[in-house]
């Protein structure tokens, strides 16, 4: 369980699917499982795979 936040304008819900952008395209990032959005600031709880680096 990580949590994430940051900014869109988009809005964000949890039927989004997470995806991890890569120098050569896109990886299944994981699942939302629940979100919160003011303005254009979200702050995301998320199931990722064991092997996500910090940084992502």
């Amino acid at each position: 369980m990580y949590v994430l936040f940051g900014t869109t304008s988009q809005t964000i819900s949890t039927d989004n699917q997470l995806k991890s952008a890569l120098e050569e395209g896109f990886r299944w990032g994981g699942n939302s499982i629940e979100c919160v959005q003011y303005n254009n600031k979200v702050l995301l709880m998320a199931v990722l795979p064991n092997d996500t680096e910090n940084s992502t």
